[in-house]
């Protein structure tokens, strides 16, 4: 996967496509944050494949049974 790091170069959205199609790039913003883009397609067939995956599955059913670090009642109170 590429890196993009907008801090040091900017780029149009068409750029942005074009690398994209080419493959999957890691666009990393100026203020810190980072975002994936890759074609559709490629995102509906890596989705095909985990699903697929039992490891990936076992992973997910082990995540699923660790606690959580807060609770649903303490989350809607911070809502307020």
């Amino acid at each position: 996967m590429k890196t993009l790091d907008l801090t040091k170069k900017r780029v149009t959205v068409e750029e942005l496509l074009r690398l994209a199609a080419a493959g999957s790039i890691r666009i990393v913003t100026a203020d810190g944050r980072a975002f994936v883009m890759e074609e559709a397609d490629d995102f509906e067939k890596e989705v095909q494949l985990l699903a697929k995956s039992k490891r990936f599955r076992r992973f997910l059913n082990e995540r699923s049974k660790e606690p959580a670090t807060t609770s649903l009642e303490d989350y809607r109170r911070s809502l307020g």
